[in-house]
């Protein structure tokens, strides 16, 4: 175990512990690697999601007609679903 201590804003000072994992790092460089990670997916999948979504809107707007109706029938259909229930299914 490797020990720090930690002065907070309140004056208090603290004993924070990381433990040594067997390859030699320490427990903080995993837990730094998993939060950038849960963050970089989240944001990947909003730039996908931005660029389909402009594509088909760009699309619907200029075919229009059935193009625009099939489309926008789609989207009623998305939008009546609630997300939760879709990320559990």
């Amino acid at each position: 175990m490797v020990f720090k201590s930690v002065t907070g804003s309140s004056g208090r000072t603290r004993i924070i512990s990381w433990e040594v994992i067997s390859s030699g790092g320490m427990s903080f460089q995993g837990l730094s690697l998993g939060a950038r990670l849960s963050l970089l997916m989240p944001a990947i999948i909003v730039v996908i999601s931005l660029f389909i979504r402009t594509t088909v809107s760009l699309l619907s707007g200029f075919k229009g007609g059935l193009v625009d109706s099939l489309l926008m029938r789609l989207a009623d259909m998305k939008s009546s679903f609630p997300g939760l229930l879709l990320t559990q299914a």
